[in-house]
């Protein structure tokens, strides 16, 4: 019954091997590291939308300082009345000149031979059928309390910020595709480790089946040899899944499909490094200079002291000046023109506490910038990644 059971097992180990190969059997894009860190540079969806974000906040910053130039608008129009609104002025058939005095030598008054007057009411029609009008508007704002400027250098800010964040994006993805680059060769070795082994316990086994035919070896060692084949088998397909599974982490870390199939051109050789990390002060000095994404903190809360600034100022009075030009020309009389030019202050008295709402949130985010998630993180940080750096150099020792 335990020979069954064995040969079941052993069965089960083949038919998952053939599956896992089949499974693995398709041709795998080998990438060395350079062709794998360009690759991500170029599919890397984070790194993409980085990039959207630079152009936006340049495409912002654009858009802000056009509000800077003199605002001209042109209007014209052409309007054409079919029927013209009429006033009617009736004088009951009587001339002007009708009175009821009488001429000094008693004759009777002249009567006015006028048919308009004489032949009944008068109507008048008011306006013009055919209207052309132009119209050139010019607004530039004087003085407005800093708000323009204060929202310029926030929005300059905001783009030196999301350059520095692209950066930061750029080297976390090469971080992890390199990690994931190394971590497919060393899963590829040790799944050439785990075939060899498993050939070896194949070997085993059958050497040991002869020896019990010999009778040079016992029931026990047999029993044994299959036990030890059967592990180096698990180990094997455990090594084939892993494998498996790197190639997967590394086309992800690229950018590419999660089916996709790569493979790390090349082999797992040792590193040394010539330099000491015994001087963790001036690392640290090295890296709050260096390191975009700190670069990216300081730069936020430079943007969110402006925009703080910007938003105090929304209350304040602004100055303005306007000039107008227009043009008329209609049928009853020759082409005009009238033009004026002045200035003029509007003074925000309420508006539903929303500046108090938007300086709380300005504030808000100034101190988030350099708060535990900005530069006072970088400690914690920094000191786990010597840690790590020590017991990596302790145990390659």
């Amino acid at each position: 019954m335990k020979r069954y059971g064995q040969t079941l097992m052993l069965l089960a180990g083949c038919w998952i091997g053939s599956i896992s190969a089949l499974a693995t059997g398709q041709e795998a894009q080998r990438l060395t590291l350079e062709e794998a860190l360009a690759l991500t540079m170029e599919h890397q969806p984070q790194i993409q939308l980085a990039n959207e974000g630079i152009a936006k906040a340049k495409s912002q910053l654009d858009e802000a300082k056009a509000g800077l130039l003199p605002r001209i608008a042109l209007t014209g129009g052409f309007t054409y009345n079919g029927k013209l609104a009429k006033q009617v002025l009736d004088f009951g058939g009587a001339a002007f000149g009708d009175t009821d005095e009488g001429t000094g030598d008693g004759a009777e008054p002249p009567v006015t031979e006028d048919p308009a007057v004489n032949d009944g009411p008068i109507e008048f029609e008011f306006g013009t059928r055919r209207d052309y009008r132009a119209t050139a508007q010019l607004n530039q704002t004087l003085f407005d309390w800093g708000r323009s400027f204060n929202g310029l250098k926030s929005l300059g800010y905001n783009v030196d910020s999301t350059m520095f964040h692209q950066q930061a994006i750029q080297q976390m993805a090469t971080l992890r595709t390199t990690e994931a680059f190394y971590g497919l060769l060393l899963t590829r070795e040790l799944m050439t480790v785990a075939e060899k082994s498993y050939e070896q316990a194949e070997l085993r086994k059958t050497t040991t089946e002869l020896r019990v035919k010999a009778g040079t070896a016992t029931r026990l060692d047999q029993i044994q040899a299959n036990v030890a084949l059967s592990n180096a088998n698990a180990e094997r397909l455990h090594a084939r899944n892993v494998h498996a599974l790197a190639q997967h982490a590394l086309a992800l870390a690229i950018g590419l499909d999660p089916d996709a199939r790569v493979e790390a051109a090349g082999a797992l050789e040792p590193s040394e490094s010539d330099e000491a990390l015994d001087d963790f002060a001036a690392l640290s000095a090295q890296a709050l200079e260096n390191r975009p994404d700190l670069k990216e903190v300081g730069f936020q809360a430079d943007a969110a002291e402006h925009l703080v600034k910007m938003t105090k100022s929304e209350n304040k009075p602004t100055l303005a000046a306007t000039g107008t030009y227009a043009w008329t020309d209609t049928e009853k009389q020759d082409p005009q023109t009238t033009w004026s030019v002045g200035l003029g202050i509007s003074f925000p008295i309420f508006n539903g506490f929303a500046v108090r709402a938007r300086q709380a949130g300005g504030i808000d985010r100034a101190r988030g910038r350099t708060g535990a998630g900005g530069v006072g993180g970088f400690d914690c940080e920094r000191d786990a990644a010597g840690v790590h750096c020590l017991s990596g150099g302790a145990n390659a020792a």
